[in-house]
């Protein structure tokens, strides 16, 4: 009996040790993932930065930049929680596999050496997986359903906790403006960039615009997008908020809330204060138009109690740049629900209406299925935004 107790404490030991190990490894590598999340796309484009030089394509390299965190993430989960845990120490061992390809290409030895001993762990766990006691896996053995049950909940809460908040969220109420002022030059733009390109993705219920200000153009990069009409837009913010001056990345919610592009919290609870406010039935609708060049949008309003001044925006909705020069010198940078051209449509009196049809021209080149159009009521230059809608992206 006493020489069973001691097997018993021993194998107990054991497994004791497999859990602390298998622990500390998920912690890591989750939050490798969780911490590649919340940088947004700023992980990608500094990879695409990183091997430039290789030959690599481009875009195999955005693609794994933008599949990483998420395969980090999920195993790191997993390991973590002891759940297909032989099947996630593999998926993890290919990862880490890959990423030593990746830094033994650019010759980041030092970087390597980290790298052989995480794929060091990975293997003893593999190994060492009978010791594998205190885990999910051992609590639900033969309960297959509730397995994979479980290992869906696990992963999706944690993924969808690392994408931020209000992720894959629609916002009750009517339609929501958020207004991004930004700019190539500002090295602070992208990660706010990103985030922008986040809630146009994941946020039914919120329209976007990323206005680019034409301010910064002059130390040292001319950005492509920028206008007056956007740096125009900024500065009767300014002067409405009682700010001392414009700056980039800001945000500004419906025209009443503005914050740094970026702040996740002020977004949250901008998105909720607007949440209750009262809906105007405004439509825009593509017509057709028997010029191939010609967006040709139709307009509705229907009568609205406070007076406001209608404005159509022609939105191109996505954009990629090489930067030559200034902050973001060398950087590829990527942008969504770029405002090219402001449109004035007129006054709407309080108490009445509007019915009507408006036609952008796009330059040479340009396809329609590569803009849509937004339109806003709003209150007079810099006020609230009362209704807003959008011809969606195609």
């Amino acid at each position: 009996m006493d020489r069973e107790d001691g097997l018993r404490k021993e194998e107990t030991t054991a497994a004791l040790g497999y859990l602390v190990l298998r622990v500390c490894l998920g912690v890591n590598i989750a939050m490798h993932g969780f911490s590649r999340l919340m940088a947004g796309h700023e992980f990608a484009v500094g990879l695409v930065k990183q091997f430039q030089d290789t030959f690599l394509p481009v875009w195999s390299v955005q693609a794994f930049g933008a599949a990483l965190p998420w395969v980090e993430a999920a195993v790191g989960v997993l390991v973590f929680a002891g759940l297909f845990t032989r099947s996630a120490l593999v998926a993890g061992g290919v990862v880490i596999a890959v990423l030593t390809f990746g830094t033994a290409l650019v010759q980041q030895w030092d970087v390597a050496g980290v790298q052989l001993v995480y794929a060091l762990v990975f293997a003893v766990l593999l190994w060492l997986h009978r010791y594998n006691r205190f885990s999910l896996d051992r609590f639900l053995v033969g309960r297959e359903v509730s397995r994979g049950v479980a290992g869906l909940a696990v992963v999706s809460t944690a993924l969808w906790a690392a994408a931020g908040p209000g992720a894959h969220a629609a916002v009750p109420g009517p339609p929501v403006l958020v207004e991004l002022f930004t700019s190539e030059g500002c090295s602070s733009c992208p990660p706010a960039d990103a985030m922008l390109a986040e809630i146009s993705r994941n946020l039914p219920g919120v329209i976007v615009l990323s206005e680019h200000v034409d301010y910064w153009n002059r130390l040292g990069w001319t950005d492509p997008y920028s206008s007056t009409e956007s740096t125009r837009r900024q500065t009767d913010y300014a002067q409405r908020f009682g700010a001392e001056g414009s700056y980039t990345p800001q945000m500004v919610v419906n025209g009443t809330r503005q914050f740094v592009g970026g702040d996740r919290g002020a977004l949250r609870q901008a998105l909720a204060a607007e949440s209750g406010r009262p809906a105007l039935a405004l439509t825009v609708a593509r017509a057709s138009d028997e010029k191939p060049r010609n967006m040709r949008v139709d307009v509705k309003l229907e009568r609205s109690a406070v007076a406001g001044r209608l404005m159509a925006v022609l939105v191109q909705n996505q954009g990629q740049q090489q930067v030559a020069r200034g902050e973001n010198g060398g950087r590829t940078l990527t942008h969504v629900d770029i405002a090219r051209e402001f449109r004035d449509l007129g006054d709407v009196q309080a108490g009445r209406g509007f019915a009507g049809e408006t036609v952008f021209t796009l330059s040479g080149g340009e396809r329609a299925d590569g803009f849509h159009v937004v339109v806003f009521l709003q209150k007079g230059p810099g006020g609230e935004v009362l209704a807003v809608a959008s011809t969606g992206t195609p």
